[in-house]
């Protein structure tokens, strides 16, 4: 078994001498260190559910940042929202702030189905797609006028952009003729919190902490402590 040992210097007590100037004596003690595989099991278990408990969800601010963006640039508005392990996942649209669009409501009828598939690209082509890219050239880059693919991440770049624009995706592939414009933006914040879920139960995985440990050369006491 391979042991890395590192030497701590630590304040052990305090001596008092002749001139009553007290000073500290410091102690130096050897700990064992132990790579994550070296441990015995239950002090992998132990380790591993330390980290479980300690570490912080790393991309809450991209996730947050997505969906801002995806609301501004659809003109609709989301509050109240939670995502959790251990409680209930919520979100709310805010129906009425909704912007109201002719093209969608004639009267009283709400356009849905083929309807609606044709005001959403006619209204967000831009954010279901992109121009293709034929190369860069120095600063400037060429794109095609005619040719189109899907842009995944239109907004911030970080995967929560394609999760939420993922039903609108799929609508256009293949229009229900019941769905509303109001479903289909329901669908895409259900899919976000459920992205959002997904990725905090990943994180909780071995799998994931696994990787954390080897990725930062986490080291641990014999008994599974982290040092």
């Amino acid at each position: 078994m391979n042991i890395a040992r590192t030497v701590v210097s630590l304040t052990k007590g305090t001596s008092y001498t002749n001139n009553s100037k007290p000073e500290n004596i410091m102690t130096t003690i050897e700990i064992e260190l132990y790579e994550f595989h070296e441990l015995e099991e239950s002090a992998q278990e132990r380790a591993l559910n330390n980290l479980r408990d300690t570490l912080e969800y790393p991309w809450a601010e991209e996730n947050a940042s997505s969906l801002d963006a995806f609301c501004k640039a659809l003109g609709v508005r989301a509050w109240n929202w939670r995502v959790s392990l251990c409680a209930p996942c919520y979100i709310t649209l805010d129906s009425m702030q909704m912007k109201p669009e002719p093209y969608v409501k004639t009267g009283e009828e709400t356009v849905t189905g083929l309807r609606l598939r044709t005001w959403i690209i006619n209204n967000f082509e831009h954010v279901l797609w992109e121009h293709k890219m034929f190369g860069e050239y120095g600063e400037k880059q060429r794109r095609s006028h005619i040719i189109e693919i899907e842009a995944s991440c239109p907004w911030t770049g970080y995967c929560m952009d394609y999760a939420l624009l993922h039903p609108i995706r799929e609508f256009i592939k293949d229009p229900i003729a019941s769905t509303t414009w109001e479903d289909l933006i329901l669908d895409c914040l259900n899919s976000w919190v459920s992205s959002y879920r997904s990725d905090l139960e990943y994180m909780n995985t071995d799998e994931y902490l696994l990787n954390h440990i080897e990725a930062n050369n986490y080291t641990f006491t014999k008994n599974g402590e982290e040092y």
